[in-house]
Order: structure tokens, then C-alpha cells, then sequence
């Protein structure tokens, strides 16, 4: 099974019953502030167990291996702990200056025939968007719970029958994420109809960004996990129209 496969599946798995609506992962940190200097630490802390064993070493010194000395063990010491001060600091400041990200349906008419869903950065950090994609499951398909990304989800949606009036998406390129205090203030990601979310069993979004110290995040929302009650209401008797009565 590939990477993409099981990237695919737990995010299947996080579809089901009593999932949350929204997942953030760090998928890559900066190889220039938390690679390299975690390799420095590496090789000082090797240093240091064998300065301290050339130390306490009771053969002649002057000997080899034992006369070999790269950096000797008060500097290594102090190497040690100024590199592991600036590691605990950018890891505090990393948390400090994370964005948050989040989404939020808003109402575009009084009868709720009409929302719009929004993606904002809601945390004290800047971000960059490096990718969006998308996964539509469709109600009552096949019986099933599909899950796939789709490379052109407008023509999905075009082939069950939802037109420009029911669905209007708005694509996220690669764009900066500054903080936002209001939903409305960030990207509006799409308007949908009360017919598209009655078509549209589950939309699910992965957002990638890379953070401003150079960290990637991956964020999976749950769209529809999370549609204000007044609209699962009209949601809800638009299906139930669409089911002919029995008998």
C-alpha cells in the first residue's frame, strides 16, 4: 500500500461515526533550524562520552586512540548547553507562533437555502498554503461511504447533476494565511446550495501550509461534519422529499 493509500485510509477511518470534524498534524520540520542543529547535538554529546572516557582513561594518554581530541570537554560542555537552550527555545517559539487553522459555514440568505464555507487562520502565525485537495463522498452512492482525491472536483459534481447555481467553489492556491480575527475575514473556499449538501454525503478538505519558521502542517477538516443545525434541518427534509412515500 502507498504513502498516498495510507494517508487515504486513516482519514477514511477518521470518516466514520464519532470522528472530529478536524485534524492538524506536523508532517515536516525545518531542516535548517531543527535538523541540523539536532545533528550538531549528536555529534557533541559522541564528543563529550569520549573526552569524559579520555578522562578517566588509566592507559597513557599519548597513545592512540586515546591522544585523539577534537574539542575538549568544558567547550563541549558548554557547546552542549547553548545548543540545547536555542532547540527548547525554537520549539516554545514554534508553539507560540503556530497558526490555527479552522473553517466556518456562514449563512448567505435568511431561508438557509444557501452557505458559504470559509477557511481562516485563527492562531498568531503566518502561514503559506502549498496544496489543496479534496474528497466528496455522495449520499446514498452505492450504499457506501467512497472516499478518493479528486484532481477536478467541479466535474465530479457536474456528473451528479449539481450545476453552477447549487455549487460556486473558489480554489486555494498558494497563498499566504495571515491572522484573522472574523471567519469571513479569511478564504472563501466555496457557496453550496441546500441541494448540493442534500447531494453531498461528506466533503472533506486537506490543507498543507508550511508555517513562517519553516515547519509543514497538514490540516484534514471534515466539512460537513460540522453544518449549523438550521441547515442539517433543511438538509434533512430536502432528502426526505426526495424518498417516495411506500405503497
Amino acid at each position: 500500500m502507498s504513502r498516498r493509500d495510507d494517508t487515504e485510509a486513516a482519514v477514511h477511518r477518521r470518516a466514520g461515526a464519532g470522528a472530529v470534524d478536524r485534524h492538524w498534524h506536523t508532517v515536516h520540520r525545518s531542516r535548517l533550524f531543527v535538523t541540523l542543529p539536532a545533528a550538531v547535538m549528536v555529534l557533541l554529546a559522541v564528543n563529550f562520552l569520549w573526552e569524559a572516557v579520555r578522562a578517566n582513561a588509566t592507559v597513557d594518554a599519548r597513545d592512540l586512540p586515546w591522544r585523539l581530541s577534537v574539542v575538549d570537554l568544558p567547550t563541549t560542555a558548554n557547546l552542549l548547553a547553548v545548543f540545547g537552550g536555542l532547540m527548547l527555545a525554537r520549539a516554545q517559539f514554534a508553539r507560540t507562533m503556530r497558526p490555527h487553522f479552522g473553517y466556518s459555514w456562514v449563512e448567505e440568505d435568511t431561508a438557509g437555502y444557501a452557505w458559504s464555507l470559509y477557511f481562516h487562520n485563527g492562531g498568531p502565525g503566518h502561514a503559506q498554503i502549498l496544496a489543496v485537495t479534496w474528497s466528496v463522498s455522495f449520499h446514498g452512492a452505492d450504499g457506501t461511504r467512497r472516499f478518493r482525491w479528486l484532481p477536478d472536483l467541479e466535474d465530479e459534481l457536474r456528473a451528479h447533476g449539481l450545476g453552477p447555481a447549487d455549487v460556486e467553489l473558489f480554489w486555494l492556491g498558494r497563498a499566504p494565511v495571515v491572522p484573522q480575527q472574523r471567519a469571513t475575514d479569511g478564504f472563501r473556499l466555496g457557496r453550496f446550495s441546500y441541494r448540493a449538501l442534500a447531494v453531498v454525503d461528506t466533503l472533506d478538505i486537506e490543507i498543507t501550509a508550511e508555517d513562517g519558521i519553516g515547519d509543514r502542517h497538514t490540516l484534514f477538516l471534515r466539512s460537513t461534519a460540522r453544518l449549523p443545525s438550521k441547515a442539517v434541518a433543511v438538509v434533512d427534509a430536502t432528502r426526505a422529499a426526495a424518498v417516495p412515500a411506500e405503497g
